[in-house]
């Protein structure tokens, strides 16, 4: 059957965030200054994580590693996560909604 033939869902979709990638990141407009301060706030927010975060108990063989710490009277908690894509490809993920894929998870989900 010819729709057989050329139906390919998976490759649509990668053509589409390969796309994003490629052509509408690199346009994007430049951080504006109070973009620029909450990238800073996240850096400290990273280094204290580091050095004063203490691993939750039994977490460490979880995906996710989650730190609690105390600081003046509060109670800090963080996470961090390895993601095994790249950047660039995690932020197209949000912004290419309309692919196969969501269709047939919601197909799946939904029915």
């Amino acid at each position: 059957d010819i729709k057989q033939q050329f139906h390919q869902p998976d490759v649509i979709d990668e053509r589409r965030k390969r796309h994003f990638v490629k052509k509408v990141m690199p346009n994007a407009p430049q951080l504006n200054p109070a973009e620029e301060r909450m990238l800073k706030n996240l850096g400290d927010l990273e280094s204290a994580l580091v050095k004063k975060g203490k691993r939750v108990k039994g977490t460490y063989k979880e995906a996710v590693d989650k730190f609690l710490w105390r600081e003046g009277g509060k109670v800090w908690a963080a996470y961090s996560a390895i993601v095994d894509i790249s950047a660039m490809s995690m932020f197209a993920e949000p912004f290419e909604l309309d692919t196969y894929e969501n269709q047939r998870q919601h197909l799946n989900e939904e029915g």
